[in-house]
């Protein structure tokens, strides 16, 4: 993976703690990075397990967790991302449908 693969040149790669008022509970990101103009963001999540523990409760965390950043920081554009060890067909077709970005543990090291 390059930097010229991201839909934007980050400003600042961290991650996020804080409050989420709809589980009226402490929640977290594992990845986070706003563009200069502060109107898009990568959010990212990191499952560094076997292919057939990736569930489709991640993605629907991930969204979850993007969407309280997005209405938290006024962010209209949110490119998802999931970072995981290795996956199985079946989760990489359902993050593809759901239009997150899915980057395996070989991937980092194409070029």
């Amino acid at each position: 993976m390059r930097q010229d693969d991201l839909p934007f040149d980050p400003q600042e790669i961290s991650s996020w703690w804080g409050y989420n008022p709809t589980l009226k509970r402490q929640d977290d990101v594992d990845l986070g990075t706003m563009s200069y103009d502060k109107k898009e963001a990568i959010i990212g999540e990191y499952k560094w397990r076997k292919a057939e523990k990736l569930s489709p409760q991640i993605l629907d965390t991930l969204r979850s967790r993007a969407a309280l950043l997005s209405s938290k920081f006024g962010i209209t554009k949110i490119h998802l991302y999931s970072f995981a060890k290795e996956s199985s067909p079946s989760f990489k077709e359902l993050a593809e449908s759901q239009k997150v970005r899915l980057i395996l543990f070989d991937d980092f090291w194409k070029s």
